[in-house]
C-alpha cells in the first residue's frame, strides 16, 4: 500500500522587477526509509504582491485575493529519466499562510512520497481550473514523460501560468527548498519622450497578439528546459536566454487564432486606452503570450508579426503609427523574440513627420521605427561551473577587410569568497600552447602588446575595462587576394580554480563572398506599382554567421516592403557615399540557417524581394541624388535628373557578403 505524506511549500514567484532571494540554501538532511511520511518545506515569494481585489488576468503580479481565490497550485514529480511519478493537484494543495509584510506565500501540499533518490519537481501555478483540461493535460492523465508532459502544456484565453523547476538529490524529513517561478507572458508598453510641442502620445495597443502560450519554455531542437535563472535563482539578460537557443515558443495553430487581428478589434482596444489615458492613467500596458519573432520574420507570406499601434498628435493632428517591436543597436534595427517574463518598452524619443490619417492606412503601411527601445540585452557568450562563468563578446570572428580596431572582451567571475588573480586569468595561441598572456599588470591607462601573431592576427594589444572586463584589441593582416580563408584559435582560460573554464575564439580571415544572380524588374510610373529584386546567397556559409540579414536600401527612398512579405522597416544612416540624408529608411530580411541549409545538405538558393512604389516616375525625376552621383560609387549608374534609381543590397553589419548595386529603369 502506498503511503501518503504532505509537504509545507514557499514559491518565490520572479516578476517583473528583479527581486532579492532571502532565502536559505538547501540544506542536507539525513535520507528516511522509502515510504516515511515527511514534511517538505519550499520557500517561495511574490515580491510585489498587491493587496487589493481585481478580477484574474495577465498581470504584472497576482494579488492576495487571488492567491486565495483564483490561483492554483500543481504539482508534478518525476524521476531522473522523465518518468512522471506524481500528479499533486490543487486539491491536495493549499495555502497555509500569508505573510503580507514579508511577501511570502506558503503552501502545504499532501500526498508526496518521500525517496532516497533524486527527483525533479516542476511547480505550476495558474488560473486554470483544471490542468487535464488544457491542451496537454491528456499526458497529465496518460502519466507521460517529462518531455512529453511539460512541453505540451498550453493554456489559452488570457489565463496566466507560473513555472519553476527544481531537481532534488532526495525528498527527506524536514528538508529546505527555494524555487522560483517565471511567468509565461509578455509585458509590453510605450513611453514618450518625444517634445509635447511636437508628438503627444494618445493611446496605444497591440496587433496580432498570441491566443495561446505553453506553460514551459522548452528547447526542442535540444530536448532541455531554458533556463531563465543564474545560478542565484537572478534572471539572466535576454541575450543570454536567446545563447541558449531559446527563441520562444509558438505553440501549434497559433498564427491561425491569434487576436487584435481586425480593424474593429484594434479600434475597440486603441479607444480603451485612449480613454484610460485621457482620465489621468499613467500607462495602458499591454500583457500578450510568448511569441517567437525570428521566425515569424522570416516565414514568408501568410504569417502575422505581432506589432504596436500608436495613436497621437502629431503638431494638433491625430495620426496613426505602426511600430515594430525591436531595439535600435549600432544604428541598425532587429527584431526581438518576444520572450516569456520579459518587459518591452518601446520609448518614442522623436517622432520626425506625420504618420497614417487612419488606423486602416497604418495596418495596411510601413512601420515608422524613430524610436529606441528600453530592453536590456548584452551580446555575451558564457559558460559557468558553480558560480564561476567565463565570458567571451563573441566565439567566431570573421573578418572581411584589414581591421586594426577590433576589440574582443572577456573576463571571468569567481565564485563567492574565492579572490580573482589576474595573473591567473591567460589567452593563447591553441597552436602553442607554451606561450600564454596573463592579464598581470593590465590596466585601464595603457595597452599591453602581446605576440599573437598568426594566420589571422598582425598585432595585438590588452587593456582593463570596466566591470572586470579585459580587452583584446587586434589587429589583422591583409585580406588574401584569392579565395584562400586563413584561420587561427585562441583560448581564453582562468588557471586559478578546479573548474579550468576556459572558452575557445575562432578568427577567421577571407574575401567577402558575394551576391549572385542580381537582377530587378522595372516598376510602372504610379504609386503603388511593384516590383521585384532577385538575387542568391553563395554556398560555403556556416551556421555562425546566422541570423544573416539582408538589407536593402534605395538611393531615392522610394520603396516599401511588401505587406506580409519577409521585409521588415529599419532607420539608419545612409550607406551610399555622399548622401546628404542624416537618416533614412531601408529594408531588411533575416535569413536564418534553417532558411538556407536545405535537407538535401546543399546550401544557397534563390531569393526575391517584393517591394511597391511610394512615388511617381515624377517624383524620382525631381529628387536630387546629386551628391550620390559625385561620389562615383562602382557599380552605380548615375541617375540624377532621370527616374532611375539604385537599391544598395547588402549584409547588415557584419560585411560577410559584398555589396551590390542594382540600377533599374523607372517605365
Amino acid at each position: 500500500m502506498k503511503l501518503i505524506y504532505s509537504i509545507l511549500i514557499l514559491l518565490m514567484a520572479l516578476l517583473p522587477a528583479a527581486c532579492t532571494d532571502a532565502s536559505e540554501p538547501d540544506l542536507p538532511q539525513p535520507v528516511p526509509a522509502e515510504g516515511t511520511p515527511v514534511d517538505l518545506v519550499t520557500g517561495a515569494m511574490f515580491p510585489e504582491m498587491k493587496f487589493g481585489r481585481s478580477s484574474r488576468a495577465m498581470n504584472d503580479e497576482p494579488t492576495v485575493d487571488e492567491l486565495l481565490n483564483s490561483l492554483k497550485v500543481n504539482l508534478f514529480v518525476f524521476d531522473q529519466s522523465g518518468v512522471m511519478l506524481q500528479f499533486i493537484g490543487p486539491d491536495d494543495i493549499s495555502i497555509v499562510n500569508i505573510d503580507t509584510e514579508n511577501k511570502h506565500v506558503y503552501f502545504k501540499v499532501h500526498n508526496i512520497y518521500s525517496s532516497s533518490r533524486p527527483r525533479r519537481l516542476h511547480f505550476v501555478i495558474t488560473s486554470a481550473d483544471d490542468l487535464h483540461a488544457v491542451d496537454g493535460g491528456e499526458y497529465i492523465t496518460a502519466m507521460a514523460s517529462e518531455t512529453t508532459t511539460m512541453p505540451a502544456l498550453v493554456v489559452d484565453g488570457g489565463i496566466d501560468a507560473y513555472w519553476g523547476i527544481r531537481e532534488v538529490d532526495s525528498i527527506t524529513e524536514n528538508m529546505t527548498l527555494n524555487i522560483k517561478l517565471i511567468r509565461n507572458f509578455v509585458k509590453l508598453n510605450v513611453k514618450c519622450s518625444a517634445s509635447p510641442d511636437v508628438f503627444r502620445i494618445l493611446g496605444y495597443t497591440v496587433v496580432n497578439r498570441p491566443s495561446r502560450g505553453t506553460v514551459a519554455p522548452y528547447i526542442y531542437r535540444d530536448h532541455l528546459f531554458a533556463s531563465f535563472l543564474n545560478p542565484d535563482n537572478s534572471l539572466i539578460d535576454y541575450e543570454d536566454i536567446i545563447a541558449q537557443g531559446y527563441f520562444g515558443v509558438n505553440p501549434s495553430g497559433s498564427d491561425l487564432s491569434m487576436t487584435h487581428t481586425t480593424e474593429s478589434e484594434i479600434q475597440a482596444d486603441l479607444s480603451a486606452s485612449e480613454a484610460a489615458l485621457a482620465a489621468g492613467a499613467e500607462d495602458t500596458p499591454c500583457y500578450i503570450y510568448e511569441r517567437s519573432q525570428s521566425s515569424v520574420t522570416s516565414a514568408g507570406d501568410g504569417v502575422m508579426v505581432t506589432y504596436i499601434i500608436v495613436s497621437g498628435e502629431y503638431k494638433g493632428k491625430k495620426y496613426y503609427y505602426k511600430i515594430d517591436i525591436g531595439h535600435d543597436k549600432e544604428g541598425k534595427f532587429g527584431f526581438y523574440d518576444l520572450l516569456r517574463n520579459f518587459q518591452y518598452t518601446v520609448e518614442i524619443t522623436e517622432v520626425g513627420g506625420e504618420g497614417a490619417p487612419t488606423l486602416r492606412d497604418a495596418m495596411n503601411g510601413a512601420a515608422h521605427n524613430n524610436l529606441s527601445a528600453s530592453v536590456v540585452t548584452r551580446d555575451l557568450f558564457s559558460i559557468g561551473y558553480e558560480g564561476e562563468q567565463i565570458e567571451v563578446s563573441s566565439t567566431r570572428v570573421i573578418f572581411t577587410e584589414k581591421d586594426d580596431k577590433y576589440a574582443l572582451r572577456f573576463r571571468y567571475t569567481t565564485p563567492a569568497g574565492m579572490p580573482f588573480d589576474p595573473t591567473e586569468l591567460k589567452i593563447y595561441d591553441i597552436t602553442d600552447e607554451t606561450v600564454e598572456y596573463d592579464m598581470g599588470g593590465v590596466s585601464a591607462g595603457s595597452e599591453k602588446s602581446i605576440g599573437l601573431k598568426g594566420e589571422v592576427i598582425e598585432s595585438a594589444s590588452l587593456t582593463k575595462d570596466a566591470d572586470g572586463w579585459y580587452v583584446l584589441h587586434i589587429s589583422t593582416g591583409d585580406i588574401p587576394s584569392d579565395s584562400r580563408r586563413m584561420e587561427q584559435n585562441i583560448r581564453v582560460y582562468y588557471t586559478g580554480s578546479p573548474a579550468g573554464l576556459g572558452r575557445t575564439v575562432t578568427l577567421m580571415l577571407r574575401r567577402p563572398w558575394e551576391f549572385g544572380n542580381v537582377s530587378a524588374s522595372s516598376p510602372a510610373s504610379g504609386i503603388g506599382s511593384g516590383m521585384t529584386l532577385d538575387f542568391s546567397i553563395p554556398s560555403g556559409l556556416s551556421q555562425s554567421q546566422f541570423p544573416l540579414t539582408i538589407t536593402f536600401e534605395s538611393d531615392k527612398q522610394n520603396i516599401y516592403g511588401l505587406n506580409g512579405s519577409p521585409l521588415s522597416v529599419a532607420t539608419g544612416r545612409s550607406s551610399f557615399a555622399g548622401a546628404t540624408t542624416d537618416d533614412v529608411i531601408l529594408y531588411e530580411w533575416r535569413i536564418e540557417w534553417a532558411d538556407y541549409h536545405h535537407d538535401n545538405g546543399t546550401d544557397g538558393g534563390q531569393y526575391t524581394a517584393s517591394f511597391r512604389m511610394n512615388t511617381t516616375s515624377a517624383d524620382d525625376l525631381a529628387f536630387s541624388t546629386a551628391g550620390i552621383d559625385a561620389a562615383a560609387i562602382a557599380g552605380r549608374t548615375a541617375n540624377n535628373g532621370t527616374r532611375n534609381f539604385c537599391i544598395r543590397i547588402a549584409n547588415k553589419g557584419q560585411k560577410y557578403i559584398q555589396p551590390q548595386y542594382v540600377n533599374i529603369t523607372r517605365r
